[in-house]
C-alpha cells in the first residue's frame, strides 16, 4: 500500500513494511518476548489427539522473516489492553478482532482510527458476548482501551501514524516522553520532540556516562554544537558535519539521507543492526548512503573518538576502494570490515 504526503518512503508506506524484531518490538511495549510471538507467528498447543496451531491474531508483512511492521506494533499495543488486565482468551480475542475486520472491512482495525470512535464500542460489545463479561466488566474494558487509545496519533485518512509507548505504569496521566514515528530513526523510539534514538542514550549510559553528561550533549540546546563526538573529531583537523546543522531534529529519514548520499557525505553510527532491517537498509541503498557502525554500542564519545581517529587511514582507503551504497564496521581495535552492501 503505497500513499502520498509525509508518510511516502520510495514509493512505499513505511507502516507498513517490515522494520522490528518480535524482540525489539515486544521491548519497546514492554511485553514477554512468547506472547508477542504467540500473536504475531502463532503457536501450537497440546490436545488429547496431539497438538492444534493457533492462528495469529496480528498480521505481519512476512511471516516466514517475523519481522513486525509499525502497523504490527500499534496493533500489539492495542491487543496488550485487554490481555495484560482482563486476560481474555486469545481465541475469544481472535473471534472479536475477525468481526472487526469484517465491520471495518480492514486487515488493521486495531490500527484505525474507527476503533477510536465506534469501534471501540463495538470491540468492548464483541468481547463482553463472548466472555460474558458484565457491564461493569465491559466499562473496565473500554476505559483500559481509551488509555491505550489515547497514545496513538492519526493521520487524514485515520491511520495510525506516531505511537507513544508507554514508559511506566498505564494510566491516562502518564507523559508522551518517547513516540515511535516511522519516518524518524526508521520507526525506533526517539525521545518525544528531539529525534534523539533512545537505545544511544541507553547505550552511553551503560557505557558509565552520568545523567548530567549526557543531558548536556543531549539538551535542547543541541544546535549550539555541544556534541562531544564531532568536536573531538573537529579538534583533529577532521571536517564534521551534524545532522541538526541541516535538518530538523524530526526530519524524516528518506529526507536527510537523500541529502546525505547527494553531497557524499559519509554517515557515522553506532546501529550496527541497519544490516538486518530491511526498511533502514532500503534508505541507505536509495540514498545511494555510505555509513561505518561501531562494533560496540558500549562506547563513551571519547573511547569512539579515539577508535575513529585510529582506524581513520583504513577509512580512508576503504572510501577510495568501494563504491556506494555500503555499512562497514568499525572494530575497537581501529579494523574496517565490510558488513553490507
Amino acid at each position: 500500500m503505497a500513499t502520498r504526503g509525509a508518510n511516502n518512503f520510495y514509493g512505499q508506506d513505511p507502516r507498513f513494511l517490515p522494520a522490528f524484531s518480535l524482540a525489539e518490538g515486544a521491548h519497546y511495549l514492554d511485553l514477554p518476548v512468547a506472547t508477542l510471538r504467540s500473536w504475531t507467528v502463532g503457536r501450537a498447543y497440546p490436545v488429547k489427539a496431539g497438538k492444534r496451531f493457533f492462528a495469529p491474531i496480528v498480521l505481519p508483512p512476512q511471516r516466514e522473516t517475523r519481522q513486525l511492521s509499525f502497523v504490527n506494533v500499534v496493533e500489539a499495543h492495542m491487543l496488550d489492553a485487554i490481555r495484560r488486565q482482563h486476560r481474555v482468551p486469545l481465541a475469544k480475542v481472535r473471534s472479536a478482532i475477525a468481526y472487526l475486520r469484517r465491520a471495518f472491512d480492514s486487515q488493521h482495525p486495531l490500527a484505525e482510527h474507527k476503533l477510536e470512535t465506534d469501534g471501540c464500542d463495538l470491540f468492548v460489545r464483541e468481547l463482553g458476548k463472548l466472555v460474558n463479561a458484565s457491564r461493569e466488566g465491559q466499562l473496565a474494558m473500554r476505559e483500559l482501551l481509551e488509555v491505550h487509545l489515547r497514545r496513538i496519533e492519526w493521520d487524514e485518512q485515520g491511520l495510525a501514524s506516531r505511537l507513544f509507548p508507554f514508559t511506566g505504569l498505564r494510566k491516562h496521566e502518564a507523559p508522551k516522553v518517547v513516540v515511535m514515528d516511522p519516518r524518524i530513526s526508521f520507526g525506533r523510539p526517539v525521545i518525544a520532540g528531539t529525534g534523539i534514538a533512545t537505545a544511544v542514550i541507553a547505550d552511553r549510559y551503560k557505557a558509565g556516562e552520568t545523567m548530567e553528561e549526557l543531558a548536556q550533549d543531549y539538551g535542547r540546546d543541541r544546535l549550539e554544537g555541544r556534541n562531544k563526538f564531532s568536536n573531538i573529531l573537529r579538534a583533529e583537523g577532521l571536517r564534521i558535519e551534524v545532522h541538526d546543522d541541516y535538518f530538523k531534529p524530526d526530519a524524516s529519514d528518506p529526507e536527510w539521507l537523500s541529502e546525505v548520499g547527494e553531497r557524499g557525505w559519509v554517515v557515522v553510527t553506532v546501529d550496527r543492526r541497519i544490516r538486518y532491517r530491511q526498511l533502514e537498509w532500503l534508505a541507505f541503498k536509495a540514498g545511494m548512503v555510505r555509513a561505518f557502525a561501531f562494533s560496540s554500542g558500549n562506547l563513551r564519545a571519547e573511547e569512539m573518538a579515539e577508535i575513529f581517529v585510529k582506524a581513520l587511514p583504513k577509512i580512508m582507503l576503504f572510501l577510495e576502494e568501494e563504491q556506494a551504497p555500503f555499512l562497514a564496521t568499525i572494530t575497537k581495535g581501529g579494523h574496517v570490515q565490510m558488513l553490507k552492501r
